[in-house]
């Protein structure tokens, strides 16, 4: 459903080109195999934090290299070249995740990934959202938004 939505914007976050959209799914589906860094930034602690950081970066080297093929064969600066798409943002905010979990666990990857963030960063409307947005702070510890919002964590 969000991705049927996405049609409807007026940057276009789905390709035109049958082939292309296709591509993006793939790119979508792929960046959905990274995803359990969400559940690292927004509810796991402790122990169970730590344990899961672990099994999570022990697999994800292998895992975001296969991910910089669609990169690298691009042109870049987005998976598809230079016109961002829905898998695009959704790769954003894994790679945010991770970034948050492990600040270091892009140092040794190519520099393209940096590159890739600051042009989804520089898209239309995304940077003053993530200018407003509320930030994830206590990550392993007691996880919650500040500014606390409607439906985030209770702080006690």
């Amino acid at each position: 459903m969000e991705r049927s939505l996405t049609r409807h914007f007026p940057c276009r976050l789905v390709p035109e080109d049958p082939f292309d959209a296709s591509k993006a799914e793939s790119i979508y589906l792929a960046a959905e195999e990274l995803s359990k860094i969400n559940p690292l930034v927004n509810v796991h602690r402790g122990e169970d934090h730590a344990r899961l950081k672990a099994e999570y970066f022990q697999a994800f080297p292998v895992k975001l290299q296969r991910r910089a093929k669609f990169i690298e064969g691009s042109g870049g600066p987005f998976t598809l070249g230079s016109a961002p798409h829905y898998g695009d943002i959704f790769l954003y905010h894994i790679i945010s995740n991770v970034k948050l979990v492990a600040p270091d666990a892009l140092n040794s990857e190519p520099s393209f990934w940096g590159e890739f963030l600051l042009a989804v960063e520089g898209l239309e409307g995304i940077k003053d959202y993530l200018d407003r947005r509320p930030k994830p702070i206590d990550i392993g510890v007691k996880p919650m938004l500040k500014p606390n919002i409607c439906g985030s964590r209770v702080v006690k």
